[in-house]
């Protein structure tokens, strides 16, 4: 619903259609923005990296579109969603026991098992003990990471963002997506099945100590995958699902090094 005032000062009101975002439509969304920047940059192909729930994203592009990438690199790749909270909800419970908590082993156990398909309240309560059990930072006596509020500081604190779209980011953007409906099609949603083969070299990076995605599940895809392209799994070491600035370093020579498939490409022309 809409409110305005026309012309005449007269109030009125607008019906405009609620649009609840779907798999499909990111994917879609996803190549009209490659098209615009190889329009833009003048490029037939550009590179592609993706972090968490856009590595799903980013494996379905490579898979319609190989054509338009050199690359893809997958910082915490999710292969299936189903899978991963399986594997995140035995992880929560075994926590849960090591504390004590009882109230969460009570919650966690009365969820049932995955797939979460009856809707956001059901789908919530791994993410709750997920978030209260730290599995996005990781924190011991040696490695201190700064946290997501400080990174999400340092967002305010840049040039680059402003604050609606730090509120954007964390709030109304969230809201948007994970409908009850969307979450009723996460599940389907599985690379092992649907994108067994790739045409492009494919890097996966991911945290040595991220429990929030699991990289066994990456693992066994990158060993079973069909390609004739290059393939490479790197640890972070210092890293959980949100990685530490000790780390960037490492991610950011990794994308550096994805510049020789352009030589790679010209050579076999």
């Amino acid at each position: 619903m809409y409110s305005g005032t026309s012309a005449a000062g007269k109030s009125y009101h607008k019906h405009i259609p609620q649009h609840t975002m779907n798999f499909e439509q990111f994917v879609s969304d996803a190549v009209e923005l490659t098209d615009f920047l190889r329009k833009t940059f003048k490029q037939e192909r550009i590179f592609l990296a993706a972090h968490s729930f856009g590595t799903l994203i980013g494996m379905y592009l490579v898979k319609k579109h190989p054509e338009k990438f050199h690359s893809y690199v997958g910082l915490s790749q999710i292969i299936s969603w189903a899978e991963n909270d399986r594997a995140g909800l035995a992880w929560a419970k075994d926590e849960a026991k090591r504390r004590g908590d009882y109230k969460a082993l009570n919650e966690l156990e009365e969820v049932g098992e995955p797939p979460f398909t009856e809707g956001y309240k059901q789908w919530g309560v791994l993410r709750k003990w997920q978030m209260k059990y730290s599995t996005m930072v990781y924190n011991d006596d040696k490695i201190k990471h700064p946290g997501l509020a400080k990174v999400t500081l340092d967002m305010l604190t840049s040039r680059d963002y402003r604050l609606a779209d730090v509120f954007h980011t964390f709030y109304s953007g969230f809201k948007l997506i994970y409908s009850d409906e969307f979450i009723r099609q996460i599940p389907k949603i599985n690379v092992q099945m649907d994108v067994p083969e790739v045409k492009i070299p494919i890097s996966f990076i991911y945290g040595r100590k991220d429990v929030h995605v699991h990289a066994y599940l990456a693992q066994d895809y990158l060993d079973t995958v069909k390609t004739s392209q290059e393939k490479n799994f790197i640890w972070a070491e210092k890293s959980a699902h949100l990685f530490h600035p000790d780390d960037a370093e490492l991610i950011e020579q990794h994308l550096i090094k994805e510049l020789k498939h352009i030589k790679q490409e010209v050579m076999n022309l």
